[in-house]
């Protein structure tokens, strides 16, 4: 997963794109923001990545384009977490 990390960082910042995007082992969740042109740039790269299960993941993804939601986001933030969704103090 770290070298998926990696390449996800990389491909944001050379399109544009910002945003928070955590890599776990069971999967990817994150909200990116950036232009119509960047966020295909980042789809198109996740689903030809060279890991099979970022590429079935991204083919998989349930994708909620918004307008105009670029400025949320001043930063990219791309990491690496023990879990997607921390449930803690669930039973």
């Amino acid at each position: 997963p770290s070298g998926v990390v990696d390449r996800l960082r990389a491909t944001c910042e050379a399109h544009g794109v910002t945003g928070k995007i955590r890599v776990g082992a069971e999967g990817i969740n994150g909200t990116a923001a950036g232009s119509i042109a960047g966020i295909d740039a980042l789809r198109r790269a996740c689903e030809n990545d060279e890991d099979e299960g970022l590429r079935e993941a991204a083919r998989s993804i349930d994708y909620k384009p918004t307008p105009g939601c670029a400025h949320l986001f001043d930063a990219l933030s791309v990491r690496l977490v023990p879990e997607i969704v921390p449930f803690e103090g669930a039973p």
